[in-house]
């Protein structure tokens, strides 16, 4: 089982992220909302959950780096797993991939809210949940602002 996650979105705090699958329970459950950063500055360190995107596949992953390998060039290449996986993420990468580098990282996770993101992912599995709550917001909308009333209008209420 993996960790897929919607696109994360800019915030002012960072990137946020929906964690959409179960692989890195017990840290994070599915729906939890992450938040990121990716400063390209601080060095990627073992340990450390970050979402990724491999070439070729269009939605983010979020995992844990499990190795770290550098070269002789200072040049750092890392190892993903997920903490509910059984094997590492080799077989996520694309083909002949066995390391990723700072360039796949979309950024780090720095903290969560639990499940509040499940509402984004009913969204996306179930469209007429989508349309349902769009069309719950108009009306809501349309019922608010049909009740107010222009500047200096008074009702005949009132008088």
């Amino acid at each position: 089982m993996y960790v897929f996650v919607h696109v994360p979105r800019q915030s002012r705090l960072g990137y946020i992220a929906t964690q959409e699958i179960g692989s890195m329970e017990p840290a994070f459950h599915r729906g939890d909302l992450l938040f990121l950063t990716n400063r390209v500055e601080d060095p990627i360190r073992v340990g450390e959950i970050v979402v990724f995107r491999i070439e070729g596949r269009e939605i983010p992953i979020v995992h844990r780096v499990l190795k770290i390998h550098e070269k002789e060039n200072g040049d750092i290449k890392f190892l993903t797993k997920g903490d509910n996986n059984s094997v590492d993420d080799r077989g996520l990468y694309k083909q002949g991939q066995h390391w990723l580098e700072k360039k796949d990282v979309v950024g780090r996770a720095r903290g969560f809210v639990p499940y509040i993101g499940i509402v984004t992912i009913l969204m996306n599995d179930y469209p007429k949940f989508k349309v349902c709550n769009v069309s719950c917001l108009n009306d809501e909308l349309l019922l608010h602002y049909s009740n107010l009333q222009p500047l200096g209008y008074e009702s005949d209420a009132n008088h």
